[in-house]
Parts: structure tokens; C-alpha cells; sequence
């Protein structure tokens, strides 16, 4: 019997959240024949899953600090490792654990890892950019511990083995989340009348939530009927200076935030509005196309490689630092019917050749079982 640890400490909210929520789902149904260990921030939001087998872990909250990661991955969680007898870890979090003799399989979704030359690193704040430049020291540094890398575009594989060099890199895209599947649960959220172009994302600066501000007084200008819906958190720093400046510039009746939703309630929430709207700047997958694609939504995005791979041709691009080009988009498409259905379509295509759920949980428990030969990487 073998005992694993699943660290999800950075699997608080949007992609990275549903993938913990969804393989421990899948685990939490097994008839697993090892203990799982999982660190996580929050032990009563998991409670449902807890069983014999699956133990949820939590660390003092100082150590969930992003100012104190060196402390926490270097040396609180190896002692951790060793304490519990773990026997191969499945990290999920954004840097790897530094241990010895310990298998360690790296979910990597932590895009500023692998893209250097983002024009991100210039919109954050000082502090912000500094802690993300020693955090990604650190990564590389703390590389040798990992095992094999488990990434989810061929796009990113690319990006990771020549920044890193030639490690063991597997690709399984993120499968639609199982809350999507069959979901029939109708909420009214309040929305306006109008197009209705959803942004579901918490904040953070690489999502380029600012553009909306100008785009908004474009909208405003020209009396055009659409509407921007966020699900930012309004306490937080970043969202409360956006949300500030919208009140403040008068666009409320064109940006409206509806707050976080919970991952059960989101399928209500696409079918609702027209299409999906990420105007995003750094991504390793990002969710919500895949979702939006399973709502038969268009999708409207950012012109990067890292859409295109998920996108394809299933998508609207536009310069995302460029809010005439993401209004232009808009107007094409909604001035379009059969281009409309055209993407709607090749979204469709996308999803027949995606894996289910359990097939990708399947494919975790190879790798961290040792058998990587048998996995089907869809990046090859």
C-alpha cells in the first residue's frame, strides 16, 4: 500500500481548483488501494470527499503566503513528506517540492514559468513582480526533484522543455469538468438586457481585466448593446481598483460584476450569455474555453499561441492590448451568423477528441504509478 500526496495548496479558484475538485471526486468513488494525503487551504470545503482512505491536510496560514514559499517548499513540506511516510507525491501547486528518493509527478500550470517574455511582467506591481521573479528561480532550481512533468497543450510542453531542457513531459488537456455534464441547474443572476459577453475569472493581472475599461467607454460612446459580466471578488485588491475606476468613470451600466460563482452554478451562467470573452495575456490552458465550447458559446480571445492551441479554429482572436481590435472582434462576430455557427461547430469537434474525466484520472494514476509507456501522451 502506498502512501501519495496530492499537494492542491495552489488550487484555490478557476482551472487549478476544478482539477482537484474533479480527480478527488473520481477518487473519492474508488476502491483505492493506497492513502491519499491531501494539502489543501480550506479542510471543511473538502469534507464531502473524506473518506478511510483520502485525509485531508492543512498547514499554519503563514506558510500559504506566496512571500513565504522558500520556506514552505524547501523546508516545511519535505519534513511533511518524511513525517507521513509518503511514498510518491502529485504536485499540483506552482513550484515543486524539494525532496530526495521521493517520485514526485508535477502538474504544471503556472504559465509565468514559461513565458519570460509576457507583457504581464510590466502590469503587475513591484512587489508582485519581484515575488514572482525569485519564485521562478526557485522553480527551476527545484526542477531535479521532479520525476516527470504533466502539462496540457502541446504549445506549453514546447515552451517548458526548452526553457528547462529535456524532462519527461506528458500532455492531457483538461478534460470539461464533471459539474458541466448534465447540469441542469437554472439561477438568475440578475443580468442586463443586451449581448452579453461573459469574462469568468478571478482577477489577477495577467487576465487584462483593464482593457474592459476602455473598450466599455467605446461601447458607451457608440450606443452599442453590449454588456461585459465579471465574476470578480470585489475585496480584493486588484478587483476593488478595477471595480472603482468603473464606478467612477460612470460604466456600470456596461461592466457588471456578478461576483464568484460556485463551479455548479457556471453552466446556468453560460447559457445565459451570448459568448466568452478572455481577453487574457498568459494562460497554460485556461478552462473556460472548453467550457464554453461544451455550451455551445462562441468563444472570443486573445490571439496567442496558447488559445490557438486550445482553440483552434473554434475561436474569434483579437490583440488583446488593443480594446478597438477586441471591440472589432465582437462586431464581426455578432454581425455574422454563419461565422457564429462556424466556430460553435469547430468547438464541437474539439471536444469529441477530448478524454473524459475518469480516462484522464486514469492516466495520472500510470504516471504516478511508474507506467508513463502506457500513457497516451496527446501532445505526440
Amino acid at each position: 500500500m502506498k502512501n501519495v500526496l496530492i499537494n492542491g495548496l495552489s488550487s484555490n479558484s478557476g482551472g487549478g481548483k476544478s482539477i482537484l475538485d474533479n480527480y478527488l471526486a473520481l477518487l473519492n468513488g474508488e476502491d483505492n488501494k493506497s492513502n491519499y494525503y491531501v494539502l489543501i487551504s480550506n479542510a471543511e470545503k473538502y469534507a464531502r470527499f473524506s473518506n478511510k482512505r483520502l485525509h485531508f491536510v492543512e498547514i499554519p496560514r503563514w506558510l500559504r503566503r506566496r512571500e513565504f514559499f522558500l520556506i514552505t517548499y524547501k523546508y516545511y513540506l519535505p519534513r511533511l513528506v518524511k513525517s507521513l511516510g509518503i511514498d510518491v507525491i502529485f504536485n499540483m501547486a506552482n513550484i515543486p517540492i524539494r525532496t530526495k528518493d521521493v517520485k514526485q509527478v508535477f502538474l504544471f500550470h503556472w504559465a509565468y514559468a514559461v513565458y519570460p517574455e509576457s507583457p504581464v511582467w510590466k502590469l503587475m506591481d513591484f512587489k508582485s513582480r519581484i515575488v514572482r521573479k525569485v519564485k521562478r528561480f526557485y522553480f527551476a532550481k527545484f526542477l531535479d526533484s521532479v520525476t516527470t512533468v504533466i502539462v496540457q497543450t502541446q504549445t506549453i510542453k514546447n515552451r517548458f522543455q526548452e526553457i528547462y531542457g529535456p524532462k519527461d513531459v506528458f500532455v492531457i488537456p483538461n478534460p470539461v469538468t464533471l459539474e458541466h455534464i448534465n447540469n441542469s441547474i437554472e439561477v438568475d443572476f440578475g443580468l442586463p438586457e443586451g449581448k452579453l459577453l461573459l469574462c469568468l475569472s478571478v482577477y489577477y493581472p495577467h487576465k487584462n481585466l483593464e482593457i474592459f475599461i476602455q473598450m466599455a467607454q467605446e461601447i458607451k460612446l457608440r450606443c452599442l448593446c453590449y454588456k461585459i459580466i465579471l465574476t470578480i471578488d470585489s475585496s480584493e485588491d486588484g478587483a476593488k481598483r478595477l471595480l472603482s475606476q468603473v464606478k467612477m468613470l460612470g460604466l456600470e451600466d456596461i461592466i457588471f460584476n456578478i461576483g464568484p460563482i460556485d463551479m455548479n452554478l457556471t453552466p446556468s451562467l453560460y447559457r445565459q450569455c451570448n459568448a466568452l470573452l478572455m481577453p487574457t495575456l498568459l494562460e497554460t490552458y485556461c478552462l473556460p474555453y472548453i467550457e464554453a465550447m461544451q455550451h455551445d458559446r462562441l468563444i472570443l480571445t486573445s490571439d496567442m499561441d496558447f488559445s490557438r492551441d486550445v482553440c483552434g479554429e473554434a475561436a474569434i482572436y483579437f490583440d488583446p492590448q488593443n480594446h478597438l481590435s477586441v471591440l472589432e472582434s465582437i462586431e464581426s462576430a455578432f454581425g455574422n451568423a454563419s461565422l457564429r455557427n462556424k466556430k460553435i461547430e469547430a468547438g464541437k469537434k474539439i471536444l469529441r477528441k477530448l478524454n473524459s474525466w475518469p480516462e484522464v484520472a486514469g492516466q495520472y494514476r500510470l504516471l504516478l504509478e511508474g507506467s508513463p509507456s502506457v500513457v497516451t501522451d496527446s501532445g505526440n
